[in-house]
């Protein structure tokens, strides 16, 4: 009974310690990196084998498009289907420059820098964009009232004092900070919250 016990013991450490760098490691060589769409501890490896590693172009609407200046991930979880993209697609990213991300005047979707994570679980992730929230303190009827089209799930009051709450967590004093909006599949709830422009890596151009 010893003996299995050691068994399993050594086989759990293998799996839990070693194997996850192994696989990335492995992965890294001809795979694409995922980027988690949906909650930032879920579980998810850094790298994935796929077929057609180096797609240069795809369709979109019927149209053939030129993706090789694009860098390619493929997207892990669901919290961005309410906006077109699903688990298992591809997602083509432009990195964005310094210098245009206080730039975005659109609502692209946008890949973020996941800050502190183990170097073989994924780096990124996927928010949509609704606004930037500016340093100091945010008057957040003031930015519920610039954006309630885009503020859909939650009235004002609730937004304000989801808000204050997630404010203290971030922070507001030193840095512009993004507001976004994503899907949480495990309370199927749209879900809003803040992120330094300074985490902020790309914007997603096209999806298949």
């Amino acid at each position: 009974m010893t003996t299995n016990f050691y068994a399993i013991a050594v086989y759990t450490v293998f799996v839990l310690v070693f194997m996850p760098s192994i696989i990335a490691y492995m992965a890294s060589l001809g795979g694409v990196q995922f980027v988690k769409a949906g909650k930032v501890d879920d579980f998810c490896l850094r790298y994935a084998l796929v077929t057609h590693a180096n797609m240069k172009k795809i369709r979109v609407a019927g149209i053939e498009v030129d993706v090789s200046a694009l860098l390619m991930y493929l997207v892990h979880g669901n919290s961005m289907s309410q906006f077109g993209v699903r688990n298992g697609q591809r997602v083509f990213v432009e990195k964005i420059s310094n210098g245009m991300r206080n730039g975005i005047t659109t609502h692209p979707m946008l890949m973020f820098n996941i800050v502190g994570m183990g170097k073989w679980q994924s780096q990124y992730k996927l928010r949509k964009f609704i606004s930037y929230i500016e340093m100091g303190t945010p008057n957040w009827d003031e930015v519920y009232e610039s954006n309630k089209e885009y503020i859909t799930a939650l009235t004002r009051d609730a937004f304000v004092a989801a808000m204050q709450r997630k404010q203290v967590k971030v922070d507001l004093e030193h840095e512009r900070h993004i507001l976004s909006v994503t899907y949480n599949e495990h309370s199927r709830a749209l879900e809003y919250s803040l992120h330094p422009v300074s985490s902020l890596f790309g914007v997603v151009k096209y999806a298949a």
